[in-house]
């Protein structure tokens, strides 16, 4: 398949992730082997994005937030860089969920945020701290995991959020609760 119909087939894919249908009913697209995921907002789909998406998008995809809101399959990727410079990524999955990556290097911000129901099977704090890791190397950012804050979320009384503290560059992690359900993990920081 040539380049110019792999970018179709990927722009296609999400202009049906947008259309308000179920979910579960929109194909599995994945992007061909070394080839992007992500389609940058602005650009024709056949032109290759910056040098620092691509890096930013490998380096997510190879990630546990990647990785553990992936499990149904991608359904598409849109990447964005505003003219200052910071980079968006979201990403949409068959399973409703999705993945929110922002980094802003002028200011070294980064967040990445997950939105997926977790497996019951699966360890929150077990994959946020494999993304400490993965974002900040073997030490991680000082995230302290035996002592968070339990609050109720600030856009949400049904929900409560989890947050754990790192020492180094603002980095916190946080879980989202929902009726006792995992909805949401994040990972930022700014140093």
């Amino acid at each position: 398949m040539n380049r110019a119909a792999k970018g179709l087939l990927l722009a296609s894919a999400l202009w049906l992730a947008t259309c308000g249908e179920n979910p579960a009913e929109k194909p599995q697209v994945a992007a061909p082997a070394g080839q992007p995921a992500c389609i940058v907002e602005g650009q024709a789909p056949t032109a290759q994005p910056a040098a620092d998406v691509l890096e930013l998008e490998r380096s997510v995809e190879q990630g546990p937030l990647f990785g553990a809101a992936s499990v149904a399959g991608l359904v598409g990727c849109v990447a964005r860089k505003d003219a200052g410079g910071a980079i968006t990524l979201t990403y949409q999955f068959r399973n409703a969920g999705s993945l929110r990556v922002q980094r802003d290097a002028g200011i070294e911000f980064t967040e990445q945020v997950a939105r997926f129901e977790l497996a019951q099977t699966a360890r929150a704090e077990d994959i946020l701290a494999r993304a400490e890791h993965a974002a900040f190397g073997t030490n991680g950012c000082g995230i302290n995991w035996k002592t968070p804050d339990k609050t109720a979320a600030e856009d949400d009384a049904k929900a409560t959020e989890t947050v754990f503290r790192g020492d180094t560059c603002n980095c916190q992690a946080r879980i989202r609760q929902f009726d006792g359900r995992i909805v949401r993990l994040t990972l930022r920081s700014a140093c």
